[in-house]
């Protein structure tokens, strides 16, 4: 097996690592630089209102999420609708044979994976038996 270049990759890589991060540890900001002060703590009225805020554009969100989804439904309903309005102009008859070897293509691949299915089960018997 060749999993020797593999692993030196991996033992170079792992020296390497701490040797990396103990030099960069030693660097200094870039001039112009300073170390930026903590932030202000909020007080408890504005992180309340800050809360109160987030809470207003979740429902907001939430509710053009709702009505997105609405008219999709809606949209996908018009074109089911007007699909089977195409559907039924055509006579009686020839939909009636249309969906039937619908139903009947349905019906094969169903008996075809029966079939198959116990095929199978027989084969995993035979084998449990030998």
């Amino acid at each position: 097996m060749k999993k020797w270049p593999i692993v030196a990759v991996a033992f170079l890589f792992a020296i390497a690592v701490p040797f990396a991060s103990a030099q960069e540890g030693g660097k200094e900001a870039p001039p112009g630089t300073e170390p930026q002060e903590e932030e202000d703590e909020l007080t408890p009225a504005q992180a309340m209102e800050l809360l109160e805020d987030a809470h207003r554009m979740m429902g907001k969100a939430e509710e053009l999420l709702n009505d997105s989804s609405r008219g999709k439904a809606i949209e996908t309903e018009k074109a089911l609708m007007e699909r089977l309005q195409r559907e039924l102009k055509d006579e009686p008859g020839a939909l009636q044979k249309r969906i039937l070897e619908k139903v009947g293509k349905l019906v094969e691949k169903a008996e075809k994976k029966e079939k198959d299915a116990a095929e199978k089960l027989n084969e995993i018997i035979k084998k449990a038996k030998t």
